[in-house]
């Protein structure tokens, strides 16, 4: 080495000097200072000390090897419009399995002594959201209804976050809940349904969404809570306490019975065959949810002693081929419970559908609900529902048959009705269709009247029994049971001759 070369490793070492100098100054000046722009981001003052990770995932986790990422610092708007002088740090961490990370980028202020630290916004990878993770493999839930037993969630993926809704029945919207898709076994194969589960809590009870369940479980719930609620509330006196039924449930039950009212009504039109030995009519309820579970009761006491068969979860309802109920129509308005009242009636079809024969009234069948029914819907959070409702009802049918013995309708003949179906040995699905049976609605029968009168209101023709005597007649039928109208009696009949119009009034 020459002398020549002396000069340049002289300046060299000067130069390294002056740059360990000023980092050391620096250094200082960040430890002891909270005046920028002397305050450089030149150390780590993260590791060893915690931060949350928020979320579906959440837990406090511990920072280790803390880097600092950039000497530049960067600017941070405060709630209260103050800028604060940030620096960013890269941090090894131990996080849930589900996160697939390693490390995060935290912050910090800039500035002397200790800093707090907190994750940064841009960790792309860290999932922070309300659902990240399947937390639902192995859950199960239990089925009491049909095809009874447990059944356990496997493979399941996280598909969305269920929106919070607010309602009566969660005035405050309930918590995060998540959604996912699960494969159940299901006999020889696999049924894809969707369990749901509550967000941020490690091990969560996951439930089967009440939309994958069969329409005779929610039937059976329904019946449960309806008739042991109503039994609670007569024996305390407080029938006005009755507490409202969960929209969702509601919503799924309505989904599901639909098809089954369709199918039934592409098979039997608008009449359906009464083929029980024993019969029993029920005429209008009107929302009257305890008027019906006395009647049922009574019912039930009176054919104590026929050994018929009751429903499983039902203290009223027999489930027997002995037995049929048949009701004449206008489940709805007026009383305050109108939606258990037709809810109830649903659920028992759903669960024993032989036993019961659900016929439309003039309620059922008018375009649009009649006010009171509208608003109970409104004031129980079921509006949603009302469209569902409708449509179901109207696949109801208008006139049920016990051939050659008797017929059962809401309201009564026309003469349309009457020109239609006559001998027919009733065999009505052959001559009903809609407007001929949403007619028959209105009509009463008039003692000492001969042939069709033209009432005052709708347009409506009651008859006299010689029309009654005479389409019975025609059908080898001998009476005719209807509702509609009110008579205090509970129990009105009109004669002609060996024929009779039998009109019931339940509520």
């Amino acid at each position: 080495m020459g002398i020549s070369m002396l000069p340049a490793l002289l300046l060299l070492f000067l130069t390294g000097v002056v740059d360990a100098l000023r980092g050391h100054q620096e250094l200082e000046a960040e430890q002891n200072s909270s005046v920028w722009p002397w305050s450089k981001c030149r150390t780590s003052k993260c590791s060893g000390k915690e931060v949350w990770v928020r979320g579906d995932l959440s837990e406090k986790v511990p920072l280790k090897n803390c880097r600092v990422t950039e000497n530049e610092p960067f600017t941070l708007m405060g709630k209260e419009r103050e800028e604060s002088t940030m620096c960013e740090e890269t941090c090894d961490v131990t996080l849930n399995t589900a996160q697939n990370v390693t490390e995060v980028r935290v912050m910090r202020k800039s500035g002397k002594g200790a800093q707090s630290c907190q994750l940064r916004g841009n960790n792309k990878d860290l999932c922070q959201e309300a659902c990240c993770a399947s937390k639902c493999n192995e859950g199960k839930y239990e089925l009491k209804a049909v095809k009874r037993g447990m059944y356990y969630f496997n493979g399941c993926k996280v598909v969305r976050q269920e929106p919070n809704r607010r309602g009566l029945k969660y005035p405050y919207a309930r918590p995060a809940r998540c959604a996912e898709i699960c494969q159940v076994r299901d006999g020889e194969g696999y049924l894809e349904v969707t369990a749901l589960r509550e967000s941020q809590v490690p091990n969560p009870s996951c439930e089967l969404s009440v939309f994958n369940y069969p329409v005779e479980e929610i039937g059976m719930w329904f019946i449960e809570q309806i008739e042991t609620t109503a039994l609670k509330l007569v024996v305390q006196s407080r029938q006005k306490d009755l507490p409202l039924l969960d929209g969702d449930t509601v919503q799924a039950f309505l989904e599901k019975i639909g098809p089954a009212t369709v199918a039934e009504f592409k098979k039997h039109g608008f009449s359906r065959e009464i083929t029980a030995e024993h019969v029993v009519m029920i005429g209008d309820l009107y929302g009257q949810l305890f008027t019906l579970i006395a009647f049922l009761n009574e019912i039930k006491e009176h054919y104590a002693d026929k050994g018929f068969k009751t429903l499983d979860e039902s203290s009223f309802l027999f489930c027997d081929p002995s037995i049929q109920y048949v009701f004449l129509g206008d489940y709805v308005n007026w009383g305050e419970s109108s939606v258990e009242v037709l809810l109830l009636l649903l659920a028992y079809k759903a669960r024993c559908p032989q036993s019961l024969i659900l016929l439309q009234g003039d309620a059922e069948g008018q375009s649009e609900w009649g006010d009171v029914f509208a608003k109970e819907l409104k004031y129980k959070g079921h509006l949603n529902q009302a469209d569902y409702l409708k449509r179901l009802v109207r696949n109801l049918p208008f006139v049920a048959v016990a051939p050659e013995k008797f017929m059962a309708m809401h309201g009564g003949l026309t003469p349309r009705f009457e020109t239609k179906c006559q001998n027919k040995a009733g065999r009505f699905d052959e001559c009903l269709d809609r407007s001929t049976g949403e007619e028959t609605f209105f009509p009463e029968p008039v003692n000492k009247t001969r042939g069709w009168k033209k009432s005052g209101t709708r347009g409506v023709y009651n008859f006299g029994m010689d029309i009654a005597a005479g389409f019975l007649k025609s059908n080898g039928l001998s009476k005719i049971f209807r509702g509609h109208e009110r008579d205090y009696s509970g129990f009105e009949e009109l004669k002609e001759g060996e024929y009779s119009v039998i009109t019931l009034t339940s509520a």
